[in-house]
């Protein structure tokens, strides 16, 4: 742990995700992905960044509901008997 100029502790990344908004980095080490999909993500739409200055942030919110979203649209790819997606033209192999 370290201290910041103003004399609160910080801590790394490992409470990161209890913090309300995180860079894109950090968003990435929570979720387990690497940072540029946070960033194609933003672009999609799917995660909506939170802009303070030039600074871009994921909010704790933010990331619940996208996670909630991937769960619930996983869910329903099971319940319709479709398990596994594949992209358009490309079928499994034998």
């Amino acid at each position: 742990m370290t201290t910041s100029a103003i004399g609160n502790p910080t801590v790394g990344f490992e409470l990161a995700g209890d913090r309300l908004l995180l860079t894109g980095g950090e968003a990435a080490h929570v979720l387990s992905v690497g940072r540029t999909t946070i960033y194609m993500l933003m672009r999609a739409g799917e995660l909506k960044p939170v802009h303070i200055g030039r600074s871009c942030r994921i909010s704790r919110g933010e990331r619940e509901r996208y996670v909630a979203r991937i769960d619930t649209s996983s869910d329903q790819e099971q319940r319709a008997g479709q398990g596994t997606v594949f992209q358009e033209g490309l079928t499994p192999s034998a």
